[in-house]
């Protein structure tokens, strides 16, 4: 199966039960394609609504393949974020952090944030927009 980076936005939905995510989320997990990495681990995991679900979301977590910080992550992120700027459009520092990650593992992103999409006019990454 293809491995494909999953962002904080398509566990959201899954999690909450969103069909589309679910269907999507769900293959990639049964299938070992769903991947992570350090950024929407945190993300993920910050969100819990208790310790408990805390628990359940580490545990899943630590059971996926997690992509390595990019080398130069932050003079990198810094250029992209300084040339999207430029062109009036002002995106978090971690989605490009995750966006930088997934060029750099060549893995697709699966995500519902369309402001990937902004992103992707300077970071050439391959996105899976649903």
């Amino acid at each position: 199966m293809t491995r494909v980076l999953i962002d904080t936005s398509a566990w959201v939905d899954f999690l909450g039960g969103e069909k589309t995510a679910v269907s999507r989320v769900g293959e990639l997990l049964e299938g070992g394609g769903a991947i992570l990495c350090g950024p929407v681990a945190a993300e993920l995991l910050s969100g819990a609504r208790s310790t408990a679900e805390y628990a359940v979301l580490k545990e899943l977590a630590e059971g996926l393949e997690s992509l390595p910080d990019p080398a130069g992550v932050w003079p990198r992120v810094a250029d992209y974020r300084f040339a999207l700027a430029r062109g009036g459009f002002l995106v978090g520092i971690l989605d490009l952090v995750i966006a930088v990650t997934a060029l750099d593992a060549a893995v697709p992103l699966l995500t519902r944030d369309r402001g990937f999409e902004r992103i992707r006019t300077v970071v050439p990454i391959e996105l899976d927009l649903f």
